[in-house]
């Protein structure tokens, strides 16, 4: 198994999402690496390594925006 590399943290990194840019922060908890969207401020997620943590990022992200679409979509629809 392959270490991960040394990280001081905090570190900003960009994860391409639907075509946009979102921009997270990295730090270091214990043994997890736990990222936080800046645009999109309730969005976190953790990864045992750096790739780990991207691709979850980049999930959560996604959830999280759809999320926020469905619920404009029902605050818009007519009872």
């Amino acid at each position: 198994m392959a270490r991960e590399a040394r990280v001081e943290t905090p570190v900003t990194e960009q994860v391409e999402v639907d075509g946009k840019l979102y921009t997270f922060r990295i730090e270091k908890d214990g043994k997890w690496f736990v990222g936080f969207c800046d645009e999109v401020p309730w969005c976190a997620s953790q990864g045992k390594t750096l790739e780990e943590l991207r691709f979850m990022v980049a999930d959560a992200i996604h959830e999280c925006l759809l999320s926020l679409e469905q619920d404009q979509d029902a605050a818009e629809t007519p009872s």
